[in-house]
């Protein structure tokens, strides 16, 4: 079957046989108030705007970027909870659903590399590092620390 050539489309496959999230490749569906849906998926704009940022030596866009990472660490975090939620209900599904954990967690380290990225943007522009932690939430508690201690 030529539809199952290509790489999402062995993707669709796999996810329809193991039953798992397409998440990572087409979309998270979540629903908004009402009955609208809203589509959520990865954003390369935090990456690209990084390295604009970085080419420009552009500060502000800079400051936007590193703001943006919660959105990110929240995409990583749902998605991990999902998994896991698989993997308690089907231990069959623990193999495929580490597999996206692991693409899940390279896509999430992307954005912090992008935020690495307009730190040191911020940094060249204006000779001082930006003086807030940025805030992150264990996917597993659920709690919150500053890039390096809890809160």
């Amino acid at each position: 079957d030529p539809s199952k050539s290509t790489n999402a489309g062995r993707m669709r496959t796999f996810t329809q046989v193991s039953n798992l999230p397409i998440v990572l490749i087409e979309s998270d569906r979540e629903t908004k108030t009402g009955n609208t849906a809203h589509v959520k998926s990865f954003d390369w704009d935090e990456l690209k705007d990084a390295l604009d940022a970085f080419i420009a030596r552009d500060a502000g866009l800079a400051a936007e970027v590193r703001l943006r990472d919660h959105e990110v660490d929240q995409m990583y975090n749902a998605i991990f909870r999902e998994l896991l939620t698989h993997m308690l209900e089907d231990s069959r599904k623990i193999t495929p659903a580490m597999q996206y954990h692991f693409i899940a967690k390279n896509i999430e380290r992307v954005g912090d590399h992008a935020t690495t990225i307009a730190e040191q943007v911020i940094y060249m522009a204006t000779g001082q590092m930006p003086g807030d932690a940025r805030p992150k939430v264990d996917a597993v508690l659920g709690q919150g620390s500053l890039a390096g201690g809890q809160v």
